[in-house]
């Protein structure tokens, strides 16, 4: 695989108790907010893949990654800051729409990722329209971003 597919952790945040934030330089990628990535892990002479959305901040790009003890979780939850990933990606063409009319995000669990960054790019852009956000999760505790979207909410 080419050197630019690589992508070395920046940081590992436990953003709640089942939820990880994996962040790399931001030079890594070049993408628009809504766009994913596929992660690459070798396993057995075979190669373990899933796809992560990106969030773009200005110093890193993140994924947002349940852990959930599967192929590819318990391989990522066991990482640590300097470890290096395959890649394959951008993909995808989920993106953020017209600035017209106010805009409505419907997400639960780390389906909020795409949204995240979308939400960033409106308010980038000088969204003056409404956004909305309806999110879901099972528990209190399990909000993802939870004080981003208060501070959000205040402005």
């Amino acid at each position: 695989m080419k050197k630019k597919n690589i992508l070395e952790i920046q940081e590992i945040v436990q953003e709640t108790p089942t939820v990880k934030l994996f962040r790399f330089p931001l030079k890594t990628l070049k993408y628009k907010p809504g766009q994913y990535l596929t992660l690459l892990i070798n396993e057995n002479n075979s190669v373990v893949s899933r796809s992560y959305s990106l969030i773009p901040y200005k110093n890193f790009n993140e994924v947002c990654i349940k852990i959930v003890n599967g192929k590819m979780t318990s391989k990522l939850n066991k990482l640590k800051k300097g470890a290096k990933l395959k890649f394959a990606g951008p993909f995808g063409s989920f993106s953020l729409g017209s600035l017209e009319n106010d805009l409505i995000f419907v997400a639960t669990g780390t389906g909020i990722a795409p949204l995240r960054a979308m939400i960033d790019e409106a308010f980038k852009k000088g969204m003056k329209k409404e956004v909305h956000l309806i999110f879901g999760e099972r528990t209190e505790e399990e909000i993802i971003y939870r004080k981003y979207f208060e501070e959000l909410e205040k402005k």
